[in-house]
Order: structure tokens, then sequence, then C-alpha cells
């Protein structure tokens, strides 16, 4: 009978680390998750950047073929 109330209660520490464990490793994974989304966000700016700058550079282009010409 000691016995098992000893181990019940080493599996209910066992249990409440593990419960713990979960709960840090879903707020761990909420935070990337965020942090993920800002850095998509960032990459879509950059790329809307880049590409706004590629079209000064080929309209620049042409207006320098246009004026050679």
């Amino acid at each position: 009978m000691e016995q098992e109330k000893e181990l019940c209660m080493v599996l209910e520490r066992a249990k409440r680390k593990l419960e713990g464990d979960i709960k840090l490793a879903q707020e761990s994974i909420m935070e990337l998750e965020n942090d993920k989304q800002q850095l998509e966000e960032k990459l879509k700016k950059k790329d809307f950047e880049i590409s706004a700058l590629s079209s000064k550079v080929e309209d620049g282009q042409l207006v320098s073929v246009q004026q050679i010409g």
C-alpha cells in the first residue's frame, strides 16, 4: 500500500513536469510562429522594394536607349 502511494506521487510529479514542459513548448511554438509571420511580412516588403527598384532601373535604361537613338 505504501509503495503504491509513493508510485502515485512519483507519477503525479512526472505528469506535472510534462504538463509544464508542454506549456513551455507551446509558448515557444507560438513565439516562433509570430517570428515567422513577421519575417514573411518583411520579405514581402523587400520583394516589393526590389520590384520597384528593378522597374526604375528598366525605365532608366529605356530612357538612355531612347536618348542615344
